[in-house]
């Protein structure tokens, strides 16, 4: 049940028809194919009986062939469109869950492996449903031919040709169910290759600079050899079942032929009937096959089920309580006014009590030590982790009451890292304003020191990143950021570490921008190098997710021992690298 109604969530009820038209088809054809048969054995008896009646059966085995063949290809094409029209609805759902799901219960799901099991979970759903679209054949291989069985030999060879179904049928059953638990081992095993795979990809550089090619390359193969383990196990139990299958179904025909010839030299059987049968006890099989495939199919389907399932039903941003959309303008109410904010990762406390207020025009420097909280504190003001009601206010309103799209509509946030579309400089700085002309864009791209560089290329802003740029620097990716955020032009910056990637000067001339063109702005930045710290209006130093100091820096030196020690070996580790 869970299944169907997945399937109905993600294409609709006209799945159902679909799959119902494709059942009916496979059913056609399977009788058409079993009418061929049966067709076949007449024309052996019959040629003793004379031409007409011989004829009569060739025609009708033309015929039957005439419906099974288009059928056979009408039933490949269909079900192909069926499972093609599901992965791309599958993957278009996923998608844009991905990009509607509040961050923080998105963040919380991804365990590093859940994007690379999806492929295989898509591929795991169109398995059972080409299975759901052949179960057609079923009530012609087991239901039709059995009773036919009865109808055209004696009632003893029928009896034991049947009875030789559950042989086949329970010890396939069996070996399918007990592979279920290899399947889904494997798939995650395949997951942590890719996803370590992707890993490599990424820090290529910095696995080079520290000479950790051997320590990746160990844990690549130690992966691997992982899922070659259970690729082993999964493939050794399919054989099983396979070469069980195989050797009965060896087995079985040579007692078929056997106890057929003792029928024969009776009597009782006809050499065409014995055809027939032999041909339909392929059906039969077919139709074993088919059972057997639902308990090796159907546990990997539920499984990725609930795992997609677990995907979609994540909340939604846009599904806020309170969708407020006024702001507060009285003069003098803070841009963001913090009243004893905490924030925990599970039991783990990250920010604890903390209080601070940000007007207008002001720029904050917000300083600390390596996981002291910084970046969360920024996931909090930009409306990416949810905080607790009265802890945050944003223009004089609860933060936690204001949708994202609203916040998001009001500040620039730009992280450490960039992406890059397969698309030109000019639309890849224009996916922050949808509507930015292109006179707005180059200027964005001149204040982010990036319109020079650009120039440089063969057409300019009209280079398609990818293709004719091979490689882009950190540097310059970085300015790409900083060009979308200037681009969107918001009262409120948030800016983590927005130049760390960049030379001095470069770094200087968009310090002077922020400081000298942008005086009627708000901004709020991560600061690792604390050369520019003095030109901000105030610190906020944070230790061990507290607040350790706020205020100036003249102040911060005088006052917090902490901030003293900070910039003074930030300074000192300057010095050292200039000269």
């Amino acid at each position: 049940m869970k299944i169907k109604l997945f399937l109905k969530n993600i294409c609709g009820r006209k799945l159902y028809f679909q799959i119902a038209f494709a059942i009916l088809l496979a059913f056609g054809t399977a009788t058409a194919q079993f009418l061929a048969a049966q067709h076949l054995g007449n024309v052996i008896d019959a040629v003793e009986k004379g031409y007409r009646e011989t004829m009569y059966h060739v025609l009708s085995i033309a015929a039957s062939l005439t419906l099974y063949i288009p059928g056979t290809a009408a039933l490949t094409f269909f079900s192909g469109k069926i499972s093609a029209g599901f992965s791309r609805s599958a993957q278009l759902k996923i998608g844009m869950k991905i990009c509607s799901a509040q961050y923080q219960e998105l963040e919380r799901m991804n365990d590093g492996d859940l994007l690379s099991m999806i492929a295989k979970d898509i591929d795991s759903i169109r398995s059972w449903i080409g299975l759901v679209m052949r179960s057609g054949y079923l009530p012609v291989c087991l239901g039709l031919i059995p009773v036919c069985l009865f109808r055209w030999c004696n009632w003893k060879f029928s009896l034991l040709a049947l009875c030789m179904i559950p042989l086949n049928a329970v010890p396939s059953i069996f070996f399918a169910g007990r592979l279920s638990p290899f399947h889904d081992r494997e798939k995650k095993a395949y997951a942590r290759v890719l996803s370590h795979f992707t890993d490599s990809l990424q820090f290529a550089m910095m696995i080079k600079a520290f000479q950790l090619e051997q320590t990746f390359q160990d844990e690549h193969k130690a992966k691997l050899d992982q899922h070659r383990n259970t690729l082993k196990k999964r493939v050794l139990f399919e054989k099983l079942t396979e070469e069980y299958g195989r050797s009965y179904g060896h087995i079985s025909r040579i007692l078929l032929l056997l106890l057929s010839a003792y029928f024969i030299f009776r009597g009782e059987m006809t050499l065409g009937r014995l055809t027939s049968v032999i041909l339909c006890a392929d059906f039969i099989g077919e139709g074993l096959k088919i059972l057997g495939n639902i308990p090796l199919l159907l546990p990997p389907a539920k499984a990725a089920v609930n795992r997609m399932q677990t995907l979609l039903e994540l909340p939604d941003e846009s599904l806020s309580e309170n969708k407020t959309a006024a702001t507060d303008t009285r003069n003098g109410i803070p841009v963001y006014e913090v009243h004893g904010l905490s924030f925990s990762y599970g039991d783990v406390a990250i920010l604890q009590n903390i209080h601070f207020r940000v007007y207008p025009g002001e720029k904050i420097a917000v300083v600390g030590l390596s996981g002291c909280g910084k970046t969360t504190l920024f996931k909090l003001l930009g409306r990416l982790y949810t905080p607790e009601k009265n802890q945050i206010y944003f223009k004089g309103m609860d933060i936690s009451a204001l949708t994202p799209e609203y916040m998001r509509a009001h500040i620039t946030v730009t992280t450490q890292e960039a992406f890059l579309f397969q698309a030109t400089f000019m639309d890849n700085v224009k996916v922050a304003k949808a509507d930015g002309s292109e006179e707005e864009i180059i200027a964005a791209c001149k204040n982010a020191r990036l319109d020079s560089f650009i120039q440089t290329l063969p057409e300019a802003y009209d280079t398609e990143v990818n293709t004719t740029v091979q490689s882009i620097s950190n540097g310059q990716m970085q300015r790409i950021n900083l060009a979308r955020a200037f681009l969107r032009d918001t009262d409120v910056f948030l800016l983590d570490e927005p130049v760390s990637a960049l030379d001095s000067v470069t770094a200087g001339a968009i310090w002077n921008y922020l400081f000298s063109e942008c005086t009627d702005k708000t901004l709020l930045i991560i600061l690792h190098d604390l050369e520019e710290v003095c030109r901000f209006h105030k610190v906020l130093v944070l230790d061990q997710g507290k607040v350790a100091a706020f205020g100036t820096h003249k102040e911060l030196i005088q006052s917090c021992e902490l901030y003293k020690n900070l910039y003074k070996e930030k300074m000192k580790n300057r010095r050292k690298a200039e000269a």
